[in-house]
């Protein structure tokens, strides 16, 4: 598990640069890691009523069995000649 800490300034002015240290701790030396920091407005959220899901749900939560068919006979045998 990695663990994340950020300093945040208590107040964010709209339209400036914001510069937001991040640390993080579980990781073995000279392992890298990446992450991506977004930022919403809680107020834009409230009036939408959008519902923010929990990251471990969407990422390692079940989802139904996707499967796809492919075949490839109909490009070994020109449809066209008949038969």
């Amino acid at each position: 598990t990695i663990g994340i800490a950020m300093d945040l300034p208590g107040l964010i002015r709209p339209e400036t640069t914001l510069r937001v240290p991040v640390k993080l701790s579980g990781l073995s030396p000279n392992e890298e890691a990446r992450i991506v920091v977004s930022a919403v407005d809680v107020g834009i959220l409230n009036l939408t009523n959008y519902k923010v899901p929990n990251p471990d749900d969407y990422y390692l939560g079940q989802r139904k069995l996707s499967s796809e068919i492919r075949d490839l006979y109909g490009q070994l045998i020109d449809g066209m000649q008949g038969t």
